[in-house]
């Protein structure tokens, strides 16, 4: 399953789980949009430790 379809399903069963999406894919269309609130943050592959450290407190921060 791709993620756009997983996020889709996601949102069709009102899951309300913070996602942080990792993609080595250009500007994914799904990262960070109204389509998908779950969305919280994106990370561009490669990234290093520091990036995910942040979106991780990005999202904590959002849901706490």
């Amino acid at each position: 399953m791709s993620g756009k379809k997983l996020l889709a399903s996601m949102k069709k069963d009102a899951v309300q789980i913070p996602v942080i999406v990792i993609t080595g894919l250009p500007r994914d269309g799904y990262i960070k949009t109204a389509e998908f609130p779950m969305v919280k943050a994106g990370l561009q592959k490669p990234f290093d430790y520091r990036t995910l450290l942040q979106s991780l407190v990005l999202v904590f921060e959002a849901d706490g």
